[in-house]
């Protein structure tokens, strides 16, 4: 075997090994894109929504930090998640697992 070759599997091999010591578990997340859809789909189907607004719904908005505002006729309830730790739940690829949907009471200006 010429010096080049050894000197090439030995770099290949730090480099890899250095690769392995320093990586940590991690939570591979969706694009927000993505992530939204899911959270959208969730929303569309809680029937506690229904419950709480008489008229047929006629807008659902993302605001900002993460909740939802749905919006039927004049009243409007706020749709939030409660996301399990990731603690208790090993971390897996995709959209975080939703562990609770929390709908506000209705607001009726």
């Amino acid at each position: 075997m010429s010096m080049r070759t050894v000197v090439a599997v030995a770099t290949v091999a730090g480099v890899a090994g250095w690769t392995l010591a320093t990586m940590q578990g991690g939570h591979a997340a969706l694009p927000p894109k993505y992530e939204r859809w899911g959270e959208f789909g969730t929303v569309v189907a809680t029937n506690e929504i229904a419950r709480a607004l008489e008229d047929p719904v006629s807008r659902i908005e993302w605001v900002p930090g993460g909740a939802y505002r749905v919006v039927a006729g004049r009243c409007l309830v706020d749709v939030h998640f409660e996301y399990a730790s990731s603690a208790s739940t090993p971390p897996m690829p995709g959209a975080r697992p939703a562990r609770t949907v929390v709908v506000g009471k209705p607001r009726c200006p």
